[in-house]
This record gives C-alpha cells, structure tokens and sequence, in this order.
C-alpha cells in the first residue's frame, strides 16, 4: 500500500472541549467539514494521563481475562478478551458473501466492556465523553444507547495493534451502521497511543480525493479522529517483523464506541456462540 502522511491542508483541528458543549455552530461546521473529505481532529477529548491511563485499565483486563470469541451478547455476560486475528478463510468469505458484506481481515486485540458491567474509571469517563459527542454528532438524543430497554446498546471497544504486524484491511463502515438500522455520516475513533513512541510504522489510514493517507502522524493520545464513514479506512501493519511487546504495552491503541442493534446482537440464546467474525 503507498500512503502518505496526510497534509495540514487536508485536516481541521477543533478543541474536544468545544465540541463537548454541544454547539449546533461547531457540530455543524464538523460535519460540513467532513463533507468535503477533510478530517476533522477533535483534540484533547481526554488527557494523555487519561489516555494512559484507560490503556493501564485494558492491560489489567487482559493479564486476568480468557481470550474468548462472541458474535452476540446477552445482558449480564461478562466482558470480552478477543484476539481477533485471520487470514483468509472460505467460509469466513462465503458468509460475508451470503450477508452482502466485504470480509475483513485483521490482527487486533479487542477488549469489550459491556454497559451492564462495572469497570475502571478512566474506561467509564471517557465512554461517557466519547458517547456524548457521537451523539451529537449523529444528531440523536444525549441518552442514546444508555437508557435500559431501548433498541440498541453500545459495546465499548479497547483495541490494541500489537507491534509485529497487527492490522485492519481496507473498508467502509457504512455498512455496519446500515445493517444497525441507522444511518450516520461520520466515524469517529479516539486516539491512545502515540506513534513513534509506542510503535514506528503503520497505523490508520484514510482514501480521500483518490489518495490514501496516514493520519496517526499528525495526532495524539486524547484525540478524535472525525472522518466521513463511507470512506474506505483501515490499519496499515504496526511494526511488521518485530516482536509483540510482551508486557502488553506497546503498540498502537484506539477506543471506539459503535452502536449495536438489541435485536441482532443481544441475544441470550445465541450468545455462547463461539464462531464467525465480529462486527
């Protein structure tokens, strides 16, 4: 892949804390912003002592938690260690292919904290934050996703690159909100890491105009990258060839906050399933 470190040109930086007061102004400006291919950097959502912070809280999780691999979810399950690696897979393909989806390829660890469980207080401050201004971006209402009983629930999402090659190949997520019954024209993914101090190479990449873009270059820990959802996205390989950090530190970190649908995803019946590829 040739990509090159997106230009200043190209990106639109915005206080977080602006963003947080929820000004129809400013949130309007994001998304016409957005429209034109641009990214928009909400910075300084949290603190880097905060980002550091939620990091040590997921490295916690994961030297107590059994990897285990859910498609569905039932209310009281416990949180989920995920590593979430593949190649390619017939089967995987002919499913993806049967739900008229691209399959993606990756090798992320996944921390998923669900919102019946307690967890620490970095994690549950900046879930707050993050779901607070997807929701004002999304233009829904303030409790959306936090009020029991509702049709979708959101599945805080702790993901770790590790160095020695993890990745995301290329697509859209606009698929994803379709298949939840919602529509929305941004994406939105908060930083935690810092390259070329946690790791060296790779690290998100955005197309936009015809050219692909590396954008972890011009950020830091604490802020959120804004871009338009259905362009194509993913994670070029973080450190490949080096080995994984094996006190679980390193490497590049993000934490996302997708809504999940409450029919398709929570269902007790199915959520001992074991196999098949995460959203």
């Amino acid at each position: 892949m040739r990509a090159e470190v997106i230009p200043e040109s190209l990106v639109v930086r915005i206080p977080g804390a602006a963003l947080m007061n929820g000004d129809a102004a400013m949130l309007a400006r994001v998304k016409a912003v957005v429209a034109t291919g641009k990214v928009v950097l909400a910075e300084g959502l949290i603190s880097r002592e905060t980002a550091d912070q939620l990091r040590r809280e997921a490295v916690a999780f994961a030297k107590t938690a059994a990897p285990v691999r859910r498609t569905h979810y039932s209310r009281g399950c416990a949180d989920i260690l995920h590593h979430d690696e593949n190649g390619f897979r017939l089967r995987q393909w002919l499913a993806a292919l049967r739900a008229g989806v691209k399959p993606r390829y990756r090798k992320i660890v996944s921390h998923k904290f669900l919102p019946w469980n307690a967890y620490g207080a970095a994690i549950q401050s900046t879930a707050a934050a993050m779901i607070h201004l997807r929701n004002a971006l999304y233009g829904m209402d303030p409790d959306f996703t936090l009020k029991p009983g509702g049709e979708y629930f959101t599945v805080l999402q702790v993901q770790q690159y590790p160095k020695g090659g993890g990745f995301l190949s290329k697509h859209s997520d606009a698929e994803f909100h379709l298949r939840q019954g919602l529509s929305t024209a941004l994406e939105l993914i908060l930083l935690l890491s810092t390259k070329h101090e946690d790791y060296e190479q790779g690290g998100l990449f955005i197309e936009t105009g015809g050219r692909t873009y590396l954008v972890d270059d011009v950020a830091k820990p604490g802020d959120v990258v804004i871009y338009d959802v259905k362009h194509p996205h993913g994670c070029a390989p973080v450190d490949p060839g080096e080995q994984p950090d094996p006190e679980g530190w390193r490497g590049r970190w993000v934490m996302l906050t997708p809504p999940y649908s409450v029919k398709k995803y929570l269902d007790d019946a199915r959520a001992g399933a074991v196999q098949g590829a995460a959203a």
